[in-house]
């Protein structure tokens, strides 16, 4: 595989399936430096791989609800990968009709992920997932390397660059905030199911305030903005907590926003991929997932979660909304004195 000139890399998903999958890209460039790497994303892939260092292109899949358009999409998106005539396609997207995109791109080398242990058809090279080994996603991910027979760095940081413009732009508009006193807070999430309650949230936010004097500076979410405005509405406004409320903002805005302040607080969403690429200091509730598929494992990272034992998928355990609110406080006091 020493001839190879060209790499497509299929990385779907909204913007946190993309960034847990960025160390690919860049196990890839170091594979293969003179090579160009070509991100085939969605829409939103576009935006989270801009100033990707290992990325030197994208293109775009299209998707539609009527399924009579999707279709018609499905065959432009083959030819589309088709033309580029790649030398090598890795498919790191493990669902939908990618496998069959990649058995007929036409590339003469092949490479995927497979939930199943059988070989699929659609593949040259499937990877079965073993998460025995271990849980980490972003680690399972990158066994789709395995084929080529080069070494490969498991490192499962992501990768997200903010240029320096952008995070001297964001520090001067909202110089009116108090950085070292003040944390961010969001309710988005991709599932209802993440979202831990709000009432919960409240008390975290008193607790904060009362005991550490740091105010919430709360994040609107595109599509999700009521779930900014409820909280305030339902809970701020009848206390005498001083609070900032933001403007919507790009990714990376609002990574830079992450640099400047006190530290964050989140669901399990694609938010909390970007502090984990940045390494910022976070608290990440989570009410579903188990955080060991996404653990950092660095002081800077703590998670809420408590386990439904009741619930279990390969030797993990599944969470509960039903958090208590004293662990929850032990959670940030960890957080706050590491």
């Amino acid at each position: 595989m020493e001839n190879i000139r060209k790499i497509g890399v299929i990385i779907l998903g909204l913007f946190g399936d993309v960034l847990i999958r960025t160390p690919i890209l860049k196990n890839l460039k170091i594979m293969f430096p003179e090579a160009e790497l070509v991100a085939i994303v969605d829409k939103i892939g576009i935006e989270v791989l801009r100033y990707n260092p290992n990325v030197d292109r994208t293109i775009v899949f299209h998707r539609k609800r009527n399924k009579l358009k999707n279709n018609l999409l499905k065959i432009y998106d083959i030819w589309q990968v088709r033309q580029e005539k790649f030398d090598l396609l890795v498919n790191v997207y493990d669902g939908g009709s990618t496998p069959i995109i990649t058995r007929l791109s036409g590339a003469p080398h092949r490479l995927g992920i497979t939930k199943r242990s059988r070989k699929t058809y659609t593949m040259i090279q499937p990877i079965l997932r073993q998460r025995h080994e271990k849980h980490h996603i972003g680690f399972n991910f990158l066994k789709v390397l395995y084929p080529l027979g080069k070494p490969i760095d498991f490192t499962t940081k992501p990768i997200f660059i903010i240029p320096q413009v952008i995070s001297q732009t964001i520090q001067k508009r909202f110089e009116f905030i108090d950085f070292q006193n003040t944390y961010l807070i969001n309710f988005g999430s991709g599932g209802i199911e993440k979202i831990m309650d709000f009432q919960k949230y409240f008390q975290l936010t008193l607790y904060l305030y009362e005991h550490y004097k740091f105010i919430p500076a709360i994040i609107k979410n595109p599509g999700q903005e009521y779930l900014q405005e409820n909280f305030i509405k339902k809970f701020l406004e009848k206390t005498d907590i001083p609070y900032k409320t933001l403007p919507l903002l790009t990714l990376h805005e609002l990574g830079a926003l992450m640099q400047l302040v006190r530290f964050f607080v989140t669901p399990d969403t694609g938010l909390l991929h970007i502090a984990i690429a940045l390494d910022i200091k976070t608290l990440a509730i989570f009410t579903y997932t188990n955080p060991k598929l996404v653990d950092p494992e660095t002081d800077n990272f703590v998670a809420c979660f408590e386990p439904d034992f009741s619930n279990v998928q390969d030797s993990l355990y599944f969470g509960t909304k039903e958090i208590d609110i004293n662990y929850l406080y032990s959670r940030v006091d960890k957080l706050l004195h590491s």
